[in-house]
């Protein structure tokens, strides 16, 4: 009986660790096709980094403080966020999409 009891808390013990070992793949998975998926935004982007620095300047005087790329439909956009203002622009053209205040 002792033996029995043994076995079985062994592999409760086992399947429960393979359950979050999968719990982790699963969750780096989601997070690697993400990266890929924004690596690949970054790549067809015109507008490099420094070039979005520039456009954001000259349109709010301000420094970037977060920056992501985006896309929505057939548009890979910037979502810029300065001091005082929010910005869409395209990542493409370099043109300011949407301009508006915090």
């Amino acid at each position: 009986m002792k033996v029995i009891s043994v076995i079985g808390l062994f592999v409760v013990i086992l399947y429960s660790s393979e359950i979050e070992h999968m719990k982790i793949h699963q969750y780096n998975k989601k997070a690697t096709v993400k990266l890929q998926k924004e690596n690949l935004m970054k790549k067809y982007a015109k507008v490099d980094e420094e070039k979005l620095k520039e456009i954001v300047k000259k349109a709010t005087n301000e420094k970037i403080i977060y920056k992501k790329i985006k896309h929505q439909n057939t548009t890979i956009y910037y979502k810029v966020l300065t001091k005082s203002y929010i910005l869409k622009i395209d990542a493409i053209s370099g043109e300011i999409l949407k301009k508006e205040k915090r």
